[in-house]
């Protein structure tokens, strides 16, 4: 699968795949404004067999997240910020899957940003409970993870330093954020990934080592 965003007077979102001979799946409508060229989507097959590119609006200055969904290219708008977030994280938002859903997780990117998590029981047409995982600790560039036990896991950055939660209740709740250290010191810019279990790689910034987990 291959996604791309265009440029015009409005963006939209393009979707093509192999098993289709590389045919192009654009949005239906286009979207209010030009994706973030700047924040990497997020691109995730969900188990309906639908797939899903989450990102970045930048609509009036809002960075908007939206989601597009294929095939069909609907598109949804999934947080509704009042006013302008002042910084971009570099990172768009990512997404998962767990028993109750689709997972979203985003950054709202200002000096003293959260880090937020909503659901989405209908496969990204609606989104509901958000959920302020770590707190106004000037959080950014989230990435979230399903474990086949069903716990799910978010990291974020706090300066060169990353951050992590675990969820036992499927994102619903989350406890106090804890530092993310390897044998070298902290770990910066780690990263989730979840398939048959979770993958989380970071690197120290003490001795230039990476670590996978």
């Amino acid at each position: 699968i291959v996604e791309w965003q265009t440029y015009n007077a409005e963006g939209a979102m393009v979707l093509a795949r192999e098993s289709t001979g590389w045919a192009e799946e654009p949005v239906d409508d286009t979207i209010p404004g030009v994706p973030c060229e700047c924040c990497p989507n997020d691109v995730f097959v969900a188990s309906s067999e639908e797939v899903l590119v989450a990102f970045r609006n930048n609509d009036d200055d809002l960075r908007e997240h939206w989601v597009s969904i294929f095939p069909g290219g609907e598109s949804v708008e999934v947080t509704d910020i009042e006013g302008e977030l002042a910084t971009c994280p570099m990172q768009g938002p990512r997404l998962a899957e767990g028993e109750g859903g689709v997972l979203i997780v985003w950054a709202d990117a200002s000096m003293e940003g959260r880090t937020w998590l909503e659901s989405s029981d209908d496969f990204g047409r609606t989104w509901n409970n958000e959920v302020d995982i770590l707190g106004r600790t000037g959080t950014g560039s989230p990435t979230i993870a399903v474990g086949e036990d069903g716990r799910v896991w978010v990291t974020s950055e706090v300066g060169r330093d990353s951050m992590f939660a675990v969820s036992e209740d499927g994102g619903a709740s989350f406890p106090g954020p804890a530092a993310l250290n390897g044998p070298s010191g902290g770990l910066g810019f780690a990263q989730v990934e979840s398939g048959g279990g979770v993958t989380l790689v970071g690197g120290s910034g003490a001795d230039g080592t990476a670590w996978v987990y």
